[in-house]
């Protein structure tokens, strides 16, 4: 008799399988599930989008081993547009009706940045895999719940620090792991800041546009067609109801190059951060858009967070002198030299691009993991095949997310904060304590969305 192993039925023996521990082949060969005859579960992973903007628009998914089956968005212009991009996909409104579909294996979170942990919460309960967009939460408490609620799933989270699957990235903290500019003295991370100012325009909300089910868990306010319909640097980007501006935003990408550093030298994250920054808490654009923020691990080591217009008063070690490729950055400065990486520039005090790149670890040396083809999300779909880490996984994400939390605390109440990393907690400070979580609005608060109740 011929069996078929149907791809539902593969990902969720995929999934069993990463909570037992067992690491599988690309291909499991049917006698080892004691099939023989069976069809080999080589099928391509199904993705549903959830959320279909700008970013989702100019995103590719489909790679040798996963394609877009579904998208929504409570836009429907936006989602039809997509779904025209992919093949005329199914489309839906509410994401929530998406995830019963079972030619859905896996999701991709794209929306505002406040829908990400409420979406990724939701999905993983409904037993999919996720690539969630940077940054993580719009709070600590939501990180930290994110990352058990990962945890208890056993199920495939990709974080879409999409650097760690440039191998520039990757040779540059094999570089400093393995002493090639000596001990690591300072760090410095530097990104664009953001827009302050402007003023809300209410209007009428369009015909298609589902407005509660975009707004979701953030408080009600007036509908703004600028906000709403245009693209996140005219919006959600910069309002502290659905963001924590750049320093998440873009903060996520620098400062995770500094994490994975720390977290493959066995250093865990920075435990107290304190600095300055701009915003303007009565305008429409009220994140912090420019900062300077010191962030220190339990030794001391300092990591020197900036926006690049703060960045621009200081000297960063090693920083480009050409404009296009000085705006953002991550730097380890050592006892022998410094190291500068971007997404256009290796160099360091030591060796040019080249030197650096064909560089190999000694004998007992550490190599970093290093993705070579297919980009972050075939290394998602790997990990999903087989039953294996991504490369950015939920813990070092929440790590680097933290550091931007902690960041933006400290800013508004103009103070150092202290980070317990056993208790994970801020200590010492009751205000900037009760900070690291914000209220839900109903029906879209976490209890309330995982018992599967809507509007």
């Amino acid at each position: 008799m011929k069996i078929t192993i149907s791809r539902r039925r593969f990902l969720k023996t995929g999934a069993l399988a990463a909570l037992c521990g067992w690491a599988a082949p690309n291909i499991i060969p049917a006698r080892v599930l004691g099939l023989e005859g069976a069809t080999p579960p080589n099928e391509k992973i199904g993705v549903g989008f959830i959320g279909c903007g700008q970013k989702a628009m100019g995103t590719g998914v489909t790679t040798a081993n996963g394609h877009v089956v579904a998208c929504c968005d409570p836009v429907k212009a936006r989602r039809e547009a997509l779904s025209e991009k992919n093949g005329n996909c199914k489309t839906y409104n509410d994401f929530r009706d998406m995830l019963a579909d079972p030619a859905v294996d896996a999701v991709y979170v794209v929306t505002p940045d406040h829908w990400h942990v409420p979406a990724t919460l939701v999905a993983l309960q409904a037993g999919k895999h996720v690539y969630v967009e940077k940054p993580l939460g719009l709070t600590i408490a939501q990180d930290l719940r994110c990352r058990e609620a990962v945890q208890k799933s056993g199920l495939v989270v990709q974080y879409g620090t999409q650097q760690r699957s440039d191998p520039r990235f990757a040779k540059a903290v094999e570089l400093v792991l393995n002493g090639y500019v000596g001990e690591i003295k300072e760090m410095y991370a530097f990104c664009a800041g953001g827009n302050m100012g402007g003023e809300r325009k209410p209007g009428t909300v369009p015909e298609g546009f589902d407005y509660d089910l975009w707004l979701g868990p953030a408080p009600q306010v007036p509908f703004d067609e600028g906000v709403c319909l245009g693209n996140g640097w005219t919006g959600t980007y910069w309002i502290y109801d659905y963001s924590i501006g750049f320093l998440g935003g873009w903060g996520a990408h620098v400062l995770d190059i500094a994490q994975w550093w720390a977290d493959l030298a066995g250093r865990g994250m920075p435990v107290t951060v304190e600095g300055t920054g701009e915003y303007h808490p009565d305008r429409l654009f009220n994140t912090v858009g420019q900062w300077d923020v010191t962030a220190r691990f339990a030794d001391g080591l300092p990591v020197r967070f900036l926006s690049t217009q703060m960045a621009n008063k200081i000297t960063v070690p090693g920083r480009p002198t050409d404009a296009k490729t000085a705006d953002h950055g991550t730097v380890f400065v050592g006892t022998d030299g410094w190291i500068f990486v971007n997404r256009a520039v290796l160099e360091s005090s030591k060796g040019d691009y080249q030197t650096l790149m064909q560089w190999q670890p000694p004998a007992g040396g550490i190599a970093v993991p290093t993705v070579t083809k297919g980009g972050h999300f075939e290394n998602f779909y790997q990990a999903i095949r087989n039953k294996t880490q991504p490369i950015s996984p939920i813990d070092t994400a929440v790590r680097s997310d933290l550091v931007s939390h902690l960041s933006d605390i400290a800013i508004r109440l103009k103070r150092p904060v202290r980070w317990d990393p056993v208790k994970e907690t801020i200590v010492g400070d009751a205000e900037a304590t009760e900070m690291m979580q914000r209220p839900m609005r109903e029906p879209y608060s976490f209890e309330t969305l995982l018992k599967g109740k809507k509007a």
